[in-house]
C-alpha cells in the first residue's frame, strides 16, 4: 500500500477547491518503473529518487510547507493533532462568523434555539492498495468495505472539530451576547475596526472550545443517496490511530543553526550504532566508567567540595543546605559529547566551524537520512506507508549543487541501504521553489509526471497535479514535441513555476532588451516576470503548461508572411513592402494554433487571447505592415537618433545607400524601404540587439527608441492580468478581435 492523496480543507491558505496533492505511485516507489538511462547509456542506480519522489513546487508563501505541517501534525499528535485556532483559514473563520451573527439575530427575534454548525478542517487520506503486494491491512479494517478491495484503495477522513457541540454553542452564545452589549452601548468606531473587535471576540471565544481529531468513512455514492445530504461520512469508534500505518520523518529547511550542527547530527547516528554494536563488551566498559567516576569524584571532593561549601556557609547555615560534588559520566554522554567532527579537504583537517554552509546543509540532510535508515523498522515493510518529506533542500546551495541534489540522494540512499541491508518502502515527499531541482527531478526521471504545483489563487492555496498526459502539446507529432518541451524546460523555462508571469518571445532581440524595458516600468518592475526566447515559433507547444499553470503568459510573435517566390523560380522575392494582410498567408505555427488552425490572415484580428495567455504580434505601422520585431522597431522609430545611428553601426553600406544619400540624411527611407531592412539585419540580428541593448543603458531616456506597440499592448495586457493595469490603451487594442486585416 502507498499513499495515493492527501486532500485538505480549510487549513490555513487552503479551502474547499484545489486542495489535493497527488503521491507517486507504487511503482516509482518499488522501483517498477523503467528508470531512464543515463547519458553514457549505463543503467540508473536500484533507487529511483527522481521516479520515488513527489516533488511539490511554488514560490514563498504559496503552500508547500502547509502540506507537511498538515501530514505531521495529523500522523504525530493523533487525539489533537497539534493543531490550533490560528491553523485554521481565516477567511473560513470569518464566513463562519457572519453566519453565526446572521443566525444569532434571527433567534433573537423568533426565540429559536441555536444550531450552529462548529467550524472544522478536514484531511483525507487515500490510501492505495496493491493486488500483488502482501501488504497488513489489519489496522484499516474499521475503514475498509468489499468496495474498497475492489477499487484497490480507501479514504480515511480525519476532521478537527470541537469535542463536543453544546460546549461550542456555549461559548458562541458568549461571544455572540458580548458583541451585542458593545453593539448596544454604543462603543463604535470605524466600520471597519469594529468589525475587527468583533471578530477578535468571537476568536478569544472559540480558543476556549475544546476540539479534537474524529476519523469518519466515506459514504459510498450509494450511501450518499439514502443518507441526509450534508452527511458524507460516519463516524469511525474506537481506537484507530492514523500513526498505525502511517509514519513521517520530516526533515526541516534551513537547520544550520551553530557549529555542531553536524557533530550533534551524527552523535545521534554513532550513539545508535555504539549501543547496538558492543553489547559484549558493555560489561567491561561499566567498569571503567565507575572506576571514572570514583576517581574524579574523589578528586572533587577532596579538593573542592570543602572550599564551595565553606563560601556557601558564610551565607546559609551548613546545617540547611550544602554542595555535594561528583562525576556523572555515563556511556551515553561519551558517545554523545566527546566525539567532534573535522572534514577533509586537500588532505588536510578542517574544523566543522569553518565548513560551508551549503555542504553542511547537505551532509545533515545525509546524515537525517542515515538515522532514519538505522531506525527504520523492517517489520513495518509490508504494515505501514513511510514517508520521508524533505523541506526546501536547496537553502544555502549553490545553483550546480541544487541541481545535483537528487542525485547526491540517490547515490547516498544506495549506498546506505546496501550496507544495512536492509528492504526501503519509503515515499520521499520534497517542497522547493529550486528551478535547478525542479529540472533534475524532470530529466532525472524524464517525465513531469509526480510534480505538484502550487499557487495562489483568489488568496487561497491551489494544488495543481502535475503529468506528461497534462501539458503534452496536441500535436500530430505530440511524443516529439513533448521531447523538446522536456529539452527546452531543463535550460531555462522551469523558472515559469515560479513566476509571476511569462513572456514568451521568438528571437534573440526581443529576449536581449525586453528585460531593459519591464526594468523601467513601475509596475511591471516590481513582479518577478520570466523572458524565454523559444527559437522560431514553437510557443504553442506550451499552451496546455501554461494554463496548467494559471499564470499570464504574452507569447510575442512574428506574423510570418508567405511571401512569393517569381515565377522564374529566383529567390528573388516579388514583395518587398505589405500595406495590407488581405489575402496573405502566415507559416507561423503559433499563430495558426491560436487561429483555429488557419493560416489565413485577412481575418485576424491585433492579437488573439486565450484563457490565460495573450498572442500579439506585428501589426500595421502608418502605411505598413511589418513581419520581424527589427521591422517593427525601425518602422516605429524611424527618425529617432539612436537607433539611426545603430542601423549605421550594423550596416553602414546599406545605411550609407539609402538614409544617407547626395550628403543628407532622409530618415523617411527607413519607413519606406523597411523590409529591406529586415533582410539586411537577417544575419546580423544579434550585433544589432547587443548594439541597441548597449545604447538603451548607456543613452539620455528622452532619447531612447520606444517599444512596437504590438508588444507596448501585450505588456498592457498583463499589467490588467497582475490586478495593478488600467485600460488596455489604444482604441486599436480596444478594438481587439473585431478588427479585420487592412
Amino acid at each position: 500500500m502507498y499513499l495515493k492523496s492527501f486532500q485538505m480543507k480549510n487549513f490555513r491558505k487552503y479551502r474547499e477547491e484545489n486542495n489535493t496533492i497527488m503521491f507517486v505511485n507504487s511503482d516509482g516507489i518499488r522501483g517498477k518503473r523503467t528508470p531512464p538511462k543515463t547519458e553514457e547509456g549505463k543503467d540508473t542506480p536500484q533507487i529511483d529518487v527522481a521516479s520515488a519522489t513527489t516533488l511539490i513546487v511554488g514560490k514563498n508563501n504559496a503552500g508547500k510547507t502547509s502540506i507537511i505541517h498538515a501530514l505531521t501534525k495529523i500522523i504525530k499528535n493523533t487525539e489533537t493533532g497539534g493543531f490550533q485556532i490560528s491553523d485554521f483559514n481565516f477567511s473560513y473563520l470569518k464566513e463562519c462568523f457572519d453566519e453565526y451573527l446572521k443566525a444569532y439575530g434571527e433567534t433573537q427575534k423568533t426565540g429559536a434555539e441555536m444550531t450552529f454548525k462548529p467550524p472544522f478542517m478536514e484531511f483525507v487520506v487515500t490510501i492505495a492498495l496493491e493486488e500483488d503486494s502482501k501488504d497488513l491491512l489489519t489496522n484499516l479494517i474499521p475503514f475498509m468495505l468489499l468496495k474498497d478491495i475492489d477499487n484497490g484503495e480507501l479514504n480515511i477522513v480525519l476532521r478537527y472539530e470541537a469535542a463536543e457541540k453544546s460546549e461550542f454553542l456555549e461559548a458562541m452564545k458568549s461571544a455572540l451576547e458580548k458583541i451585542e452589549k458593545k453593539r448596544s452601548a454604543g462603543e463604535k468606531g470605524s466600520e471597519k475596526a469594529d468589525a475587527g473587535k468583533e471578530f477578535q471576540i468571537f476568536l478569544r471565544e472559540l480558543e476556549k472550545v475544546r476540539f479534537q481529531i474524529k476519523y469518519y468513512r466515506k459514504h459510498t455514492e450509494e450511501e450518499k443517496k439514502e443518507q441526509q445530504e450534508e452527511q458524507q461520512s460516519e463516524e469511525v469508534e474506537g481506537r484507530f490511530k492514523i500513526s498505525d500505518v502511517m509514519d513521517i520523518k520530516f526533515i526541516q529547511a534551513n537547520t544550520v543553526r551553530k557549529d555542531e550542527e553536524l557533530s550533534d547530527a551524527f552523535n545521534k547516528i554513532i550513539s545508535y550504532r555504539y549501543a547496538n554494536t558492543v553489547s559484549n563488551k558493555k560489561a567491561q566498559l561499566d567498569e571503567q566508567i565507575d572506576t571514572m567516576n570514583d576517581e574524579i569524584t574523589e578528586c572533587i571532593q577532596g579538593h573542592h567540595s570543602a572550599d564551595i561549601n565553606n563560601a556557601i556557609g558564610k551565607i546559609i547555615s551548613s546545617d540547611i543546605m550544602g554542595v555535594a560534588l561528583s562525576s556523572d559520566i555515563t556511556e551515553e554522554k561519551l558517545v554523545r559529547n566527546l566525539l567532534r567532527y573535522a572534514y577533509v579537504e586537500k588532505g588536510m583537517n578542517i574544523p566543522e566551524g569553518q565548513f560551508g554552509l551549503g555542504y553542511t546543509h547537505l551532509v545533515k540532510i545525509v546524515a537525517e537520512l542515515i538515522d532514519y535508515m538505522e531506525h527504520y523498522p523492517e517489520e513495518k515493510y509490508n504494515g505501514r506507508i513511510n514517508l520521508i518529506a524533505i523541506e526546501e533542500p536547496e537553502s544555502f546551495m549553490h545553483p550546480q549543487m541544487q541541481e545535483l541534489f537528487i542525485t547526491n540522494i540517490n547515490d547516498a540512499l544506495q549506498v546506505l541501504k546496501d550496507d544495512r541491508e536492509k528492504n526501503l518502502n519509503s515515499q520521499l515527499l520534497i517542497t522547493t521553489h529550486s528551478s535547478h531541482i525542479l529540472n533534475s527531478k524532470i530529466h532525472m526521471g524524464d517525465s513531469l509526471d509526480d510534480i505538484c504545483y502550487v499557487y495562489e489563487e483568489g488568496g487561497y492555496a491551489c494544488a495543481q497535479n502535475l503529468s506528461n498526459v497534462s501539458v503534452m502539446p496536441d500535436t500530430k507529432e505530440k511524443e516529439k514535441d513533448f521531447k523538446f518541451i522536456k529539452k527546452h524546460i531543463k535550460y531555462k523555462v522551469s523558472e515559469m513555476f515560479f513566476a509571476d508571469a511569462v513572456i514568451l518571445v521568438e528571437g534573440f532581440a526581443e529576449e536581449s532588451i525586453l528585460p531593459f524595458y519591464l526594468e523601467q516600468d513601475p509596475i511591471l518592475s516590481k513582479r518577478y516576470i520570466s523572458i524565454f526566447g523559444i527559437s522560431g515559433a514553437h510557443a504553442h507547444l506550451y499552451e496546455k503548461l501554461l494554463k496548467t499553470l494559471r499564470i499570464p503568459a504574452v507569447i510575442v510573435t512574428d506574423l510570418d508572411i508567405k511571401r512569393e517566390a517569381k515565377s522564374s523560380g529566383t529567390t528573388q522575392e516579388k514583395i518587398s513592402q505589405i500595406t495590407e494582410l488581405t489575402g496573405h498567408k502566415t507559416t507561423n505555427k503559433t499563430i495558426k494554433h491560436f487561429n483555429g488552425g488557419s493560416d489565413d490572415l485577412s481575418q485576424l484580428g491585433s492579437h488573439i487571447e486565450a484563457d490565460n495567455i495573450f498572442v500579439t504580434y506585428q501589426w500595421k505601422i502608418g502605411e505598413y505592415c511589418p513581419t520581424s520585431f527589427e521591422e517593427a522597431f525601425i518602422l516605429t522609430n524611424a527618425y529617432n537618433s539612436i537607433l539611426n545611428d545603430i542601423l549605421k553601426g550594423t550596416k553602414a553600406t546599406f545605411y550609407k545607400n539609402t538614409v544617407e544619400q547626395n550628403g543628407t540624411l532622409d530618415f523617411e527611407q527607413n519607413i519606406k524601404r523597411s523590409y529591406e531592412w529586415q533582410k539586411e539585419l537577417s544575419n546580423a540580428k544579434g550585433e544589432f540587439a547587443s548594439r541597441l541593448l548597449y545604447a538603451l543603458v548607456t543613452e539620455p531616456e528622452d532619447k531612447r527608441p520606444i517599444l512596437p506597440e504590438y508588444i507596448e499592448n501585450g505588456l498592457k495586457w498583463l499589467k490588467e492580468k497582475l490586478g495593478q493595469g488600467n485600460e488596455y490603451g489604444t482604441e486599436q487594442f480596444r478594438a481587439g478581435k473585431e478588427e479585420t486585416g487592412r
